[in-house]
């Protein structure tokens, strides 16, 4: 029998034995999905799909990080299928908190799971039934009775101290897109973030067991994903940092299945903001028109050189101010930038010795 036959063969199996499919979907995340998540599926996965669902299965990955294109379907296999397999399959987990940036997109990802659980029909025939606690089925939690398990989701304004299942910590944390573009605009913003995520997130994990997966897109240089991207850099943090723009380096398409050069090209074309596509889709950092200093033009030096002077001779140190007029609480502090001259037209040299 050849290869061919025999995947038609197996094929033929899982679609008429609920047992095969049950055996089969329980080891594999991605078998699971493709069996009872088809709906959500408008392309076959590409290779970039097939590695997130090898990190999410792997038990021994606890910290991940994923900055994938806008479209990706990076939600809808983490925020939706993922919690559901997380406790039918090998995992078992017990407790699963997934964290919007705001409590309506909160509500609307305990929807989508409510919805999958109740309607989705092959799930039902398959795994249910799923005894679920009329008084614990609300906007915020269900429990799933059969199985020991709770999902809750909650947003980032929400205290988490103290969050329990019974005897069970959080063991699986999932935080999608928590950031946004109004979060990101001021250094305050960032801090506050990171400040809620370190100290009120993470501290309610069981550090023998939990898997953290923290999803998102490129908002903003110094947001929470590029500072764990540092982190990681820097080998001052454990996680995995995947990143998956729409184009690689080559400028290939990284999801063919779905996309053709036709296709892009109109994406592109729909968007209509060189900005959004470039952020958003390729994950690259974009600067609005009219940005005075862009940050590719900016070197790290080791010191000032000594020949300091302008052609005509004269030392030319200057220093700037930013005064920080407005009173609101997002505001930017007063900045004080001093810097050094060096060197004339083509060859002139900024050298920023010191800054408050």
């Amino acid at each position: 029998m050849s290869k061919k036959d025999t995947l038609l063969v197996d094929a033929q199996r899982i679609q008429k034995s609920h047992l095969v499919r049950r055996a089969i979907a329980e080891k594999s995340f991605e078998f699971f999905f493709e069996l009872y998540f088809e709906h959500y599926m408008t392309a076959p996965f590409g290779e970039f799909h097939k590695e997130i669902f090898r990190y999410l299965e792997d038990e021994r990955e606890n910290f991940i990080t994923i900055m994938a294109f806008r479209g990706s379907g990076k939600s809808s296999i983490i925020s939706t299928a993922f919690p559901i397999w997380s406790i039918l399959g090998t995992m078992k987990n017990k407790f699963i908190v997934i964290v919007a940036q705001t409590q309506a997109q909160a509500k609307l990802y305990m929807r989508n799971l409510k919805e999958e659980l109740e309607s989705n029909m092959l799930l039902k025939w398959d795994l249910w039934p799923f005894e679920e606690d009329s008084t614990e089925w609300n906007n915020t939690s269900l429990v799933l009775k059969k199985f020991w398990a709770r999902i809750t989701v909650i947003s980032v304004d929400q205290s988490t101290r103290g969050i329990r299942h019974k005897n069970h910590r959080p063991d699986l944390i999932i935080a999608d897109d928590i950031e946004n573009i109004q979060s990101m605009k001021t250094r305050e913003g960032r801090d506050n973030l990171q400040e809620w995520f370190t100290k009120e997130l993470i501290p309610i994990w069981d550090p023998k067991k939990t898997k953290i997966v923290l999803l998102g897109n490129m908002l903003h240089r110094d947001s929470l994903l590029m500072r764990i991207k540092e982190g990681i850099d820097k080998k001052t943090r454990l996680w995995v940092f995947l990143r998956y723009p729409l184009l690689d380096e080559n400028g290939l398409c990284i999801w063919t299945e779905r996309f053709s050069a036709a296709d892009l090209e109109h994406l592109r074309m729909t968007i209509g903001s060189d900005i959004s596509w470039k952020t958003e889709y390729l994950l690259q950092e974009a600067w609005r028109d009219g940005q005075i200093v862009n940050p590719e033009w900016i070197h790290w030096a080791q010191k000032v050189p000594e020949k300091r002077w302008d052609y005509d001779g004269v030392n030319k140190v200057r220093t700037g101010v930013d005064l920080a007029i407005s009173e609101e609480t997002w505001a930017d502090y007063t900045a004080f930038v001093t810097g050094v001259q060096v060197g004339y037209d083509t060859q002139r040299r900024i050298y920023i010795v010191d800054a408050l």
